[in-house]
Protein backbone atom coordinates (compact mmCIF):
# COMPACT_ATOMS: atom_id res chain seq x y z
CA UNK A 1 0.00 0.00 0.00
CA UNK A 2 1.36 3.71 -0.88
CA UNK A 3 2.06 5.84 2.05
CA UNK A 4 -0.04 8.52 0.88
CA UNK A 5 -3.49 7.97 -0.66
CA UNK A 6 -5.15 4.61 -0.76
CA UNK A 7 -7.12 3.61 1.78
CA UNK A 8 -7.51 5.10 5.06
CA UNK A 9 -5.82 4.41 8.04
CA UNK A 10 -8.56 2.39 9.78
CA UNK A 11 -8.95 -0.04 6.53
CA UNK A 12 -5.49 -0.69 6.45
CA UNK A 13 -5.56 -1.59 10.44
CA UNK A 14 -7.58 -4.31 9.23
CA UNK A 15 -5.03 -5.89 7.01
CA UNK A 16 -2.61 -5.29 9.82
CA UNK A 17 -4.71 -7.57 12.21
CA UNK A 18 -4.79 -10.29 9.42
CA UNK A 19 -0.42 -10.02 9.34
CA UNK A 20 -1.10 -10.36 13.49
CA UNK A 21 -2.98 -13.44 13.20
CA UNK A 22 -0.34 -15.25 11.26
CA UNK A 23 2.35 -13.99 13.37
CA UNK A 24 0.84 -15.09 16.27
CA UNK A 25 -0.24 -18.37 15.21
CA UNK A 26 0.58 -20.97 18.35
CA UNK A 27 2.14 -18.02 20.66
CA UNK A 28 1.59 -19.94 23.62
CA UNK A 29 3.78 -22.02 22.54
CA UNK A 30 6.40 -20.19 21.64
CA UNK A 31 5.81 -17.08 23.64
CA UNK A 32 8.83 -17.50 26.20
CA UNK A 33 10.88 -17.55 23.43
CA UNK A 34 9.83 -14.13 22.54
CA UNK A 35 11.63 -12.85 25.82
CA UNK A 36 14.85 -13.12 23.70
CA UNK A 37 15.05 -10.29 21.40
CA UNK A 38 17.05 -12.28 18.47
CA UNK A 39 13.85 -15.15 18.78
CA UNK A 40 11.73 -12.89 17.61
CA UNK A 41 13.69 -9.96 16.04
CA UNK A 42 12.53 -11.37 12.02
CA UNK A 43 8.84 -11.83 13.22
CA UNK A 44 9.05 -8.30 14.77
CA UNK A 45 10.42 -6.56 11.42
CA UNK A 46 7.16 -8.01 9.43
CA UNK A 47 4.86 -6.67 12.24
CA UNK A 48 6.44 -3.31 12.23
CA UNK A 49 6.23 -2.97 8.55
CA UNK A 50 2.42 -4.03 8.54
CA UNK A 51 2.34 -1.28 11.21
CA UNK A 52 4.40 1.30 9.09
CA UNK A 53 1.70 0.68 6.37
CA UNK A 54 -0.83 1.58 9.24
CA UNK A 55 0.12 5.16 9.88
CA UNK A 56 1.88 6.00 6.23
CA UNK A 57 5.29 5.95 7.94
CA UNK A 58 9.07 5.21 6.68
CA UNK A 59 11.67 2.76 8.24
CA UNK A 60 12.91 6.05 10.38
CA UNK A 61 10.22 6.51 12.46
CA UNK A 62 10.89 5.15 16.16
CA UNK A 63 9.86 1.66 16.78
CA UNK A 64 7.58 3.06 19.90
CA UNK A 65 6.12 5.73 17.87
CA UNK A 66 5.42 3.37 15.04
CA UNK A 67 2.96 1.10 17.43
CA UNK A 68 1.66 3.71 19.35
CA UNK A 69 0.45 5.41 16.28
CA UNK A 70 -0.83 2.81 14.96
CA UNK A 71 -2.81 1.27 17.82
CA UNK A 72 -1.25 -2.07 17.69
CA UNK A 73 0.77 -3.08 20.79
CA UNK A 74 4.11 -4.87 19.83
CA UNK A 75 4.06 -7.99 19.04
CA UNK A 76 5.96 -9.42 22.39
CA UNK A 77 3.22 -8.10 24.12
CA UNK A 78 0.49 -9.35 21.97
CA UNK A 79 2.02 -13.15 22.06
CA UNK A 80 2.05 -12.94 26.15
CA UNK A 81 -1.96 -11.98 25.82
CA UNK A 82 -2.48 -14.81 23.54
CA UNK A 83 -0.76 -17.21 26.27
CA UNK A 84 -2.72 -15.72 29.16
CA UNK A 85 -5.71 -16.36 27.17
CA UNK A 86 -5.13 -19.69 26.58
CA UNK A 87 -5.20 -20.64 30.09
CA UNK A 88 -8.27 -18.97 30.78
CA UNK A 89 -11.90 -19.57 29.48
CA UNK A 90 -14.33 -16.91 30.95
CA UNK A 91 -15.81 -14.73 28.47
CA UNK A 92 -14.52 -11.36 30.61
CA UNK A 93 -10.62 -12.74 30.20
CA UNK A 94 -9.94 -10.81 26.67
CA UNK A 95 -11.16 -7.65 27.96
CA UNK A 96 -9.57 -8.07 31.30
CA UNK A 97 -5.73 -9.20 29.71
CA UNK A 98 -6.46 -6.84 26.80
CA UNK A 99 -6.27 -4.23 29.70
CA UNK A 100 -2.63 -5.77 31.36
CA UNK A 101 -1.35 -5.19 27.80
CA UNK A 102 -2.19 -1.87 27.64
CA UNK A 103 -1.04 -1.33 31.28
CA UNK A 104 2.36 -3.00 30.54
CA UNK A 105 2.91 -1.28 27.18
CA UNK A 106 2.27 1.92 28.84
CA UNK A 107 4.58 1.54 30.99
CA UNK A 108 7.13 0.79 28.52
CA UNK A 109 6.01 3.54 26.62
CA UNK A 110 7.02 6.29 29.60
CA UNK A 111 10.38 4.70 30.23
CA UNK A 112 11.43 4.90 26.97
CA UNK A 113 13.74 7.54 25.10
CA UNK A 114 12.81 7.30 22.24
CA UNK A 115 9.86 9.21 20.42
CA UNK A 116 9.60 12.18 23.27
CA UNK A 117 7.74 14.63 20.75
CA UNK A 118 5.13 11.67 20.25
CA UNK A 119 5.11 10.63 23.71
CA UNK A 120 3.96 14.73 24.57
CA UNK A 121 1.25 14.78 22.20
CA UNK A 122 -0.02 11.39 22.84
CA UNK A 123 1.01 10.58 26.50
CA UNK A 124 -2.07 8.32 27.16
CA UNK A 125 -2.05 5.21 24.86
CA UNK A 126 -5.21 3.89 25.88
CA UNK A 127 -7.00 7.15 24.72
CA UNK A 128 -5.68 7.33 21.31
CA UNK A 129 -6.69 3.51 20.69
CA UNK A 130 -9.93 4.04 21.95
CA UNK A 131 -11.08 7.49 20.44
CA UNK A 132 -13.56 7.93 17.71
CA UNK A 133 -12.39 10.13 15.64
CA UNK A 134 -9.52 11.02 13.23
CA UNK A 135 -7.70 9.07 10.70
CA UNK A 136 -4.01 9.22 10.57
CA UNK A 137 -2.47 9.88 6.87
CA UNK A 138 1.00 10.87 5.53
CA UNK A 139 1.06 14.16 6.23
CA UNK A 140 -0.43 13.50 10.01
CA UNK A 141 2.40 10.88 10.51
CA UNK A 142 4.75 13.28 9.94
CA UNK A 143 3.32 15.89 12.60
CA UNK A 144 3.30 13.17 15.54
CA UNK A 145 6.23 11.83 14.51
CA UNK A 146 8.23 15.45 14.86
CA UNK A 147 9.94 14.29 11.43
CA UNK A 148 8.36 17.10 9.30
CA UNK A 149 8.54 15.86 5.55
CA UNK A 150 9.68 12.06 5.95
CA UNK A 151 12.00 12.60 2.01
CA UNK A 152 14.10 15.90 3.87
CA UNK A 153 14.90 13.37 7.28
CA UNK A 154 15.50 10.59 4.63
CA UNK A 155 18.17 12.37 2.69
CA UNK A 156 20.85 11.85 5.57
CA UNK A 157 20.86 8.18 4.44
CA UNK A 158 20.29 8.68 0.54
CA UNK A 159 21.94 11.70 -0.55
CA UNK A 160 20.85 11.05 -4.39
CA UNK A 161 17.15 11.75 -3.03
CA UNK A 162 15.49 15.46 -3.56
CA UNK A 163 14.47 16.56 -0.09
CA UNK A 164 11.95 18.97 -2.08
CA UNK A 165 8.34 18.53 -0.55
CA UNK A 166 6.13 17.53 -4.20
CA UNK A 167 3.15 19.64 -2.50
CA UNK A 168 5.64 22.94 -1.59
CA UNK A 169 8.71 22.30 -3.23
CA UNK A 170 10.11 25.66 -2.48
CA UNK A 171 10.07 24.84 1.23
CA UNK A 172 13.04 22.82 2.81
CA UNK A 173 11.98 23.22 6.01
CA UNK A 174 11.78 20.07 8.70
CA UNK A 175 9.49 20.41 11.16
CA UNK A 176 5.95 20.39 12.36
CA UNK A 177 5.02 24.11 11.17
CA UNK A 178 6.06 23.02 7.73
CA UNK A 179 2.95 20.33 7.76
CA UNK A 180 0.87 22.08 9.26
CA UNK A 181 1.52 25.21 6.32
CA UNK A 182 0.89 22.36 3.61
CA UNK A 183 -2.63 23.93 1.65
CA UNK A 184 -4.32 20.80 2.08
CA UNK A 185 -4.04 21.23 6.31
CA UNK A 186 -4.57 25.01 5.96
CA UNK A 187 -7.78 24.18 3.37
CA UNK A 188 -9.16 21.30 6.46
CA UNK A 189 -8.36 23.71 9.31
CA UNK A 190 -10.31 26.56 7.86
CA UNK A 191 -13.11 24.03 7.09
CA UNK A 192 -13.78 22.78 10.57
CA UNK A 193 -12.56 26.50 12.63
CA UNK A 194 -15.10 29.18 10.28
CA UNK A 195 -18.37 26.79 10.91
CA UNK A 196 -16.84 26.92 14.65
CA UNK A 197 -15.92 30.97 15.06
CA UNK A 198 -19.34 31.58 13.16
CA UNK A 199 -21.16 29.43 15.88
CA UNK A 200 -19.42 31.04 18.55
CA UNK A 201 -20.12 34.30 17.28
CA UNK A 202 -23.79 34.04 17.14
CA UNK A 203 -23.76 32.51 20.34
CA UNK A 204 -21.93 35.59 21.61
CA UNK A 205 -24.94 37.76 19.73
CA UNK A 206 -27.34 35.85 21.69
CA UNK A 207 -26.35 35.80 24.68
CA UNK A 208 -25.14 39.91 24.52
CA UNK A 209 -28.99 40.36 23.11
CA UNK A 210 -30.58 38.20 26.01
CA UNK A 211 -28.33 40.71 28.37
CA UNK A 212 -30.01 44.14 27.23
CA UNK A 213 -32.94 45.55 29.11
CA UNK A 214 -36.43 45.35 27.81
CA UNK A 215 -36.47 48.98 26.84
CA UNK A 216 -33.61 48.42 24.78
CA UNK A 217 -35.04 45.54 22.50
CA UNK A 218 -36.87 45.94 19.66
Amino acid sequence: MPNSGGPRSSRRKLYAHVVDSILLYGAPVWCTAAQTRAYIQQAESAHRRACLRVIGGRPHVAYEATYVLAGIPPLALLADERARLYGRRREDAKDEERLATLSKWQEAWDRSKKARWTHRLIPNIRVWIERRHGELNYHLTQLLTGHGFFKHHSRRYDYNQSAQCPVCPSSHRECGARVLSLPEVQRRKRETTLPALRGHDARKHHQAHAREPKFMKV
